[in-house]
């Protein structure tokens, strides 16, 4: 990581003017604010997406309410790390170095047309969900619209924690297509469907030795004429 921009700034809940420092690693912009008011480099905000740390993005810093002080940005990625659904994230800074999370959308594309593309869908949504995007907004359960409207449409509500992988790489491989990756076998009976997950290559380049990931089965039905994961075991 490494500054392209520097320039003092003024936010509404800080001050002191803050200096801005643009950073970039890859094709992902982020940026870091620090206090210089007492001589010293005080770490106040960064990009709160910047655990993304591959990948394309880039943020912007906003007035909403048009006072002519910055008080938000907004961050996008839209490349491997959110497995090429473009994310939007809005965040508000609040004094004391908290960047407080207001909202998100995600941009997905028409629905699955079959029992497996369904269970991939939701493998990589939910993956985002429940740790990617927890752990970048620092908020339990964030709502993004878009993301929990087509994960509650490709699933129960109540299913999501039970599909749980924890490693992010074989999932960014099983959207690149190249091996070790997950693959998705369905056998379909008219309106039901049961899908099998397994691996695809030596995995033992990703997990260490003596860890396995859960495979998982998925039981689907077709209702109005969409697949949805109705259990997964």
């Amino acid at each position: 990581m490494f500054p392209i921009r520097a320039e003092m700034i003024r936010l509404d809940c800080e001050k002191e003017e803050i200096l801005l420092l643009d950073t970039k690693v890859g094709q992902a912009e982020g940026f870091v604010l620090y206090d210089l008011s007492k001589n010293d480099e005080i770490h106040l905000y960064h990009d709160g997406t910047s655990n993304f740390h591959h990948g394309t993005g880039s943020y912007t810093l906003k007035d909403m309410d048009n006072n002519g002080i910055i008080d938000s940005y907004i961050s996008e990625r839209w490349g491997l790390e959110v497995f090429y659904f473009p994310l939007s994230l809005c965040f508000k800074f609040t004094k004391g170095g908290v960047a407080e999370y207001i909202d998100g959308s995600m941009e997905i594309k028409e629905y699955p047309s079959t029992a497996e593309e369904v269970v991939k869908n939701f493998v990589f949504l939910n993956y985002l969900q429940e740790k990617e995007l927890a752990v970048s907004i620092i908020t339990p359960n964030p709502k993004v619209k878009g993301l929990d409207e087509r994960i509650d449409m490709l699933s129960k509500s109540d299913l999501n924690s039970e599909c749980s992988y924890e490693e992010k790489q074989v999932l960014e491989n099983t959207a690149l297509g190249v091996d070790p990756k997950l693959i998705f076998k369905s056998d379909v009976k008219g309106n039901t469907a049961v899908v099998t997950s397994e691996f695809s290559g030596d995995i033992s380049s990703i997990y260490e030795e003596g860890y396995e990931e859960p495979l998982y089965t998925y039981y689907l039905v077709k209702e109005n004429g969409k697949w949805r994961i109705n259990t997964i075991k």
